[in-house]
């Protein structure tokens, strides 16, 4: 019997000593690749088993991400589709302008002086003006607005969403409404109030120039050349084809812009007699079934439709039409301060059956009721009158 020690195989050099029999070798060579075998086979399973795995969720990621890249588009698309304005839905003077774009930035004007918003406005803004420091007064008498503006955007939760200011002047609202996030699109058409409204850019931080979007364009119902009449505050458009002004209709301007206008969060129309005119101008994209708008703030006066060629009974027509597409609409009535004598307290007498108004400050919400407008409007024009409307959805 071979013992123990002489079964262990030692190598010296030039020295051998016996180790087992062949038949053991033979035994113990088989053993290995068997234990080595099984040892890859069993991994080669658990890799392939891995890899099918693999292979099965990548699939499934696949499907997803193409049922939710389908979904996408189609949302795109019907988003994109609701919001374009067709060429065959406005006129050759339209398609044959070159491509409406915003204009920015500009040469600094040092006459533009930058001036800061009232007190109290929150959040604050600045803008330019050639003016001076008066202009902060004028502010003043639009923060009862200012504050009906911040309580729409705050029950609306609109931050970033999209804004008109049709008659932006030097940029009152157009900063306001970019100061609390919103994206603001402002037409101006007098070159000394669109300057300023230009230099606003520079004056305000760049999260707050970044939002708006400025036009040197007068906003009605045709499009073509204007010239102006009046400046500062009052000016508006001429009807002509030798001016200076180009002038285009919300339609018109929504189709070269491709915004999406199907949510709009505010709109606020001061166009000097020109109001009608805008209003029958956005009939097939803003004002139209498939746009929303969130609240408007406009101002009226019936007896400047004529600049516009709209009589008195189109331009009741399109206020009644106006108002059905927002839930409530409001006139405002200043009890003092400035140009409070334009449009009185005793113009709702006979007329408005709401005779508990919303107070806010001096200036009284009245709602009008669809068969009040033409009462209304037709005393407005009678007594040449100019007030604001709220409307709200």
């Amino acid at each position: 019997m071979v013992s123990s020690d002489s079964q262990r195989l030692t190598f010296r050099t030039g020295t051998h000593v016996s180790g087992p029999s062949a038949e053991t070798q033979s035994s113990t060579q088989k053993a290995k690749p068997s234990r080595i075998f099984i040892w890859v086979k069993l991994r080669l399973k658990l890799l392939i088993a891995l890899t099918v795995m693999g292979l099965i969720l990548i699939y499934t990621g696949i499907q997803d991400q193409d049922h939710n890249f389908l979904e996408y588009s189609q949302t795109f698309q019907h988003s994109y589709m609701r919001s374009t304005i067709d060429a065959s839905s406005v006129g050759t003077e339209c398609l044959n302008l070159p491509i409406i774009r915003p204009h920015g930035l500009s040469f600094l004007n040092q006459k533009v002086k930058s001036v800061s918003s009232p007190d109290g406005v929150t959040p604050s803004f600045k803008i330019g003006t050639m003016l001076g420091p008066k202009v902060a007064e004028h502010m003043s008498s639009d923060l009862v607005h200012f504050q009906l503006i911040n309580e729409l955007m705050e029950d609306h939760g609109s931050k970033g969403g999209l804004t008109f200011d049709f008659g932006a002047n030097q940029g009152f609202f157009t900063y306001y409404l970019a100061a609390l996030g919103m994206n603001v699109h402002s037409f101006e058409i007098y070159e000394p109030n669109f300057i300023p409204l230009q230099h606003g850019m520079y004056f305000n931080s760049k999260e707050i120039a970044d939002r708006v979007n400025l036009y040197p364009l007068g906003i009605g119902e045709k499009v073509g050349r204007f010239s102006l009449s009046g400046k500062d505050y009052g000016g508006f458009l001429k009807d002509g084809n030798d001016g200076a002004i180009l002038g285009v209709s919300f339609d018109c301007f929504a189709y070269h812009t491709k915004l999406n206008i199907s949510n709009v969060a505010f709109v606020k129309i001061d166009v000097e007699g020109y109001e009608i005119a805008a209003l029958k101008g956005a009939h097939k994209s803003l004002f139209s079934n498939t746009s929303r708008i969130g609240g408007m703030l406009m101002e009226v006066g019936p007896a400047r439709w004529k600049r516009a060629q709209v009589d008195l009974t189109t331009g009741i027509v399109e206020m009644k039409k106006l108002s059905t597409h927002f839930r409530n609409s409001y006139l405002l009535i200043r009890t003092s301060g400035g140009h409070w004598e334009g449009c009185p307290p005793q113009l709702v007498d006979g007329i408005l059956v709401d005779d508990k108004p919303r107070v806010i400050d001096n200036v009284n919400m009245y709602k009008v009721q669809l068969d009040e407008w033409k009462p209304l409007l037709t005393k407005m024009e009678t007594k040449d009158y100019d007030c604001n409307f709220w409307y709200i959805n």
